[in-house]
């Protein structure tokens, strides 16, 4: 009998670390699976900005492109009017535009497209 009792309890000992295995077993695995969920949504996030880095990259490109041909287009017309007697000077947010005829037109720029004429006739 004492050993039919020594056997229940060894089996109940058993019982209680296979118990203990599983649990820390599926701790250590849940754990895993969620450091696996965060590596892959930090690699997917890298991926996605990575992209539009390159998208940025290439629009500022672009801009540049289209800033450069916008002054030489600017130079041009300057150079342009420079010849035709028409100077046009450019200081802060005051544009000013001499006819050559004593006239003389100011023109306020201003962020919001509005523009704000003056013309004075110089004589």
């Amino acid at each position: 009998m004492q050993i039919l009792g020594n056997l229940f309890s060894l089996n109940g000992i058993i019982n209680t670390f296979f118990l203990l295995c599983i649990m820390v077993g599926g701790f250590v695995a849940f754990r895993y699976g969620q450091k696996k969920q965060n590596i892959e949504g930090m690699k997917e996030t890298i991926s996605v900005l990575s992209g539009q880095m390159v998208v940025v990259k290439e629009s500022l490109a672009t801009v540049k492109e289209e800033n450069n041909h916008l002054k030489a287009v600017i130079e041009t017309i300057h150079s342009a009017l420079k010849q035709k007697g028409i100077i046009i000077t450019v200081e802060g947010e005051m544009v000013t535009i001499d006819d050559g005829r004593n006239k003389t037109s100011s023109i306020r720029r201003s962020t919001k497209q509005t523009i704000t004429k003056v013309e004075k006739d110089v004589s």
